[in-house]
């Protein structure tokens, strides 16, 4: 049984170059102590939105307090807290964080929509081993909606941002309960195993201001009292077929449960690069778009995520490309190496 303590003051940059927040630059203390099977974390982490100009707001400075006990390696528990005021997006199933901040710092093209989240939250997480958790949390929080910034881009840089469109506002109590697999051989570059992210959310509120939609597509309380339960499924397989082969299919399925309709936050689109890829992002004035269960009429702040429920399925090969120039194309030909590979 050994005691360990660390203290660090960490200045880091958050994943996500983005065109709410720019670059989100995060500094604070950061505190742990192990002992045994005991470990204790506090992070206390200020947010600073570098955006387009370099203001002292509220709109550019949030913070991130984080503390958590665990019990246990491989198998334990965990309970925390957190208090908050971050930027969170809407839908972030679709792509990673790493890729859209480069399509964003690169290309002047930001997949996501964002909102604001202020408020606190607590969880217990159980773990039965170092692959499969499952985690119940509660939070309140308030909800609101951030416009766009004008942050540097490195190609485009002259054109304007696609508007973030306006979510609802608003405080809710959101309770989760979450069940986390995974058995990826790497979580970078996984060439076999599982990952399951199964998730149901019940959240009640009051909506003070509601975001614009296409026409038909809810109609909200006007008293703005609210009550849903949502669940989430996003299932992927990777099968190693051979050294140089891989066969991989992806489950992704949401929507509402029960209750009232569901939030701006909370809804789901099937348009995007990484769901079905090849069609505008996002597209007004041309028509129904049932990608976002849009009926093509222009919004002021840009189309949000409206469909209710969506079910997606997804099937992907990779394997070596085997190219031959001076060869005879003999099967034969793919042993000796007598060719290019890719």
């Amino acid at each position: 049984w050994r005691s360990r303590s660390y203290s660090d003051l960490r200045l880091i940059s958050a994943k996500t170059y983005n065109r709410v927040e720019g670059l989100p630059i995060l500094i604070g203390p950061s505190f742990g102590h192990r002992s045994g099977d005991l470990r204790f974390q506090l992070d206390a982490l200020g947010i600073f939105r570098t955006g387009d100009h370099l203001e002292w707001n509220s709109r550019t400075i949030g913070h991130s307090v984080k503390t958590e006990l665990a019990l246990g390696r491989g198998a334990g528990v965990a309970v925390g807290g957190r208090l908050f005021d971050v930027v969170d997006p809407a839908e972030q199933w679709q792509l990673s964080d790493a890729e859209v901040g480069l399509a964003s710092f690169f290309l002047h093209r930001d997949f996501r929509d964002y909102y604001n989240r202020h408020g606190g939250s607590g969880y217990v997480r159980l773990s039965l081993n170092n692959n499969v958790s499952l985690t119940g949390s509660l939070s309140d929080e308030r909800w609101s909606a951030p416009g766009a910034l004008d942050p540097f881009t490195l190609f485009r840089n002259g054109q304007d941002w696609r508007p973030n469109p306006g979510m609802d506002e608003g405080a809710f109590h959101i309770a989760n309960g979450t069940l986390r697999i995974d058995t990826r051989s790497d979580e970078d570059d996984p060439r076999s195993g599982w990952k399951i992210v199964a998730d149901y959310e019940h959240g009640t509120g009051r909506t003070t201001r509601f975001g614009a939609t296409s026409p038909g597509v809810r109609d909200p309380d006007p008293d703005g009292v609210t009550t849903y339960g949502r669940g989430f499924l996003d299932l992927r397989r990777y099968n190693r077929l051979s050294p140089e082969g891989q066969l991989n299919v992806r489950v992704v399925a949401g929507g509402w449960l029960n209750g009232d309709e569901l939030p701006l936050q909370r809804r789901f689109s099937l348009g995007g690069p990484g769901a079905l890829d090849g069609y505008p992002f996002r597209r007004t004035g041309s028509g129904d778009d049932v990608r976002q269960c849009s009926n093509g009429v222009d919004i002021p702040l840009g189309v949000p995520a409206q469909c209710e429920r969506m079910v997606l399925f997804q099937a992907e090969y990779r394997g070596d490309l085997w190219m031959s120039f001076l060869g005879d194309f003999d099967f034969n030909d793919s042993w000796r190496h007598g060719g290019w590979r890719h």
